[in-house]
């Protein structure tokens, strides 16, 4: 080329070193976002494509431009030819390395976006994102938790309170459709005339206990205060006419159990549901396992926390609580336990 025309060769070779290191950083971020599996490489990887593009691109039309100018200046026939011959070699040049660029960039792109999906798939199938789909953090559109509530029966009052539940501050907190009518089968199950509810809120789990007690039966619920929540729980307890068989207690929950414990009445009680604060989720447990026979069933909600339990970088005060209860429940050889992921998870602990 330097033979034939006036192109500065050097620069030239310039030009298109700086496009095959653009190329090489290219293919680093696009190799970085296999181990990653980031987005943000992917992304940045196409930028930097683009612009190996151009910069070919400039380069073969600026020396075009400087060989026409050579053209114009020639006139034998042989200078023609060689500076034809010399453009078309630059100009050549100059689609290989765009090529290049283009091939290596689409190639490492391609391959990073599929580890993004593969990735993605892998999360799908993964137990924290099934047992999100059933969490407290989802909504009943999950396919799977609305099929379930499709097929699970409800009476109209149990149905009534769920939507007033929704409507207060804290939703999320009101027990599910399956968990009422699984507390009530349990109830019945055991032949229970004693139960405990901690954590009453608007009272579903306590009206379904009363649903499933006997008819002279009794549920002693633990609420800290009494608010528009208990009033809301109250009309429909007695639409459902089991106002006379439940009792709540406004204090804190461990109070109320300490003294039904000091009032002799431990290996009382059938069956307790505990859904209330987690950091107190095994001082509610030890306390309902001396109040609750030997064969009746403690019930703990959450004890899975919407799939918090699996992320190791959740250490959050809740998450931790759940997993210290999970883990004292399951040494624990007073109890034959069980955790379903009914709902946001249920812990059934039979006393031994």
């Amino acid at each position: 080329l330097s033979l034939y025309t006036s192109v500065d060769v050097r620069r030239v070779n310039r030009f298109y070193t700086f496009v095959v290191r653009l190329t090489a950083i290219e293919a680093f971020f696009s190799n970085y976002c296999l181990i990653k599996g980031s987005s943000m490489p992917t992304t940045l990887s196409k930028v930097l494509t683009h612009g190996a593009v151009l910069a070919a691109g400039g380069v073969g039309l600026g020396a075009a431009i400087l060989l026409f100018r050579d053209l114009v200046k020639t006139g034998s026939t042989q200078e023609v030819m060689r500076v034809v011959t010399a453009g078309v070699a630059v100009l050549g040049l100059g689609a290989g390395v765009t090529y290049y660029s283009c091939y290596v960039a689409g190639c490492t792109c391609v391959v990073g976006e599929k580890a993004l999906v593969k990735k993605e798939d892998e999360r799908k199938k993964s137990p924290s994102f099934k047992i999100q789909l059933g969490g407290k953090d989802s909504e009943v559109s999950d396919p799977l938790r609305l099929y379930a509530s499709e097929h699970t029966h409800s009476r109209p009052v149990i149905t009534s309170l769920i939507q007033e539940s929704k409507k207060t501050r804290y939703p999320t907190m009101a027990s599910s459709q399956e968990t009422t009518t699984f507390l009530t089968i349990l109830a019945r199950a055991v032949g229970a005339t004693k139960a405990l509810d901690i954590g009453v809120f608007t009272g579903l789990s306590t009206l379904s206990l009363a649903l499933g007690v006997a008819e002279k039966g009794k549920v002693i619920g633990c609420e800290l205060k009494e608010d528009d929540n208990i009033g809301t729980a109250r009309r429909h307890w007695k639409i459902a006419g089991v106002e006379d068989r439940i009792d709540v207690h406004f204090q804190p929950a461990a109070t109320t159990l300490q003294e039904l414990i000091d009032a002799g009445e431990s290996g009382t009680f059938d069956i307790a549901f505990i859904d209330a604060d987690k950091v107190n989720y095994v001082t509610y447990y030890e306390l309902c396992l001396k109040l609750v026979r030997v064969g009746g069933l403690i019930i703990l909600d959450n004890t899975l926390w919407s799939g918090h339990v699996l992320d190791p970088s959740d250490n959050s005060e809740n998450t931790v609580a759940i997993r210290l209860v999970n883990e004292h429940i399951r040494n624990d050889d007073r109890v034959l336990s069980v955790l379903l992921t009914i709902s946001d998870g249920h812990t059934i602990a039979q006393k031994l």
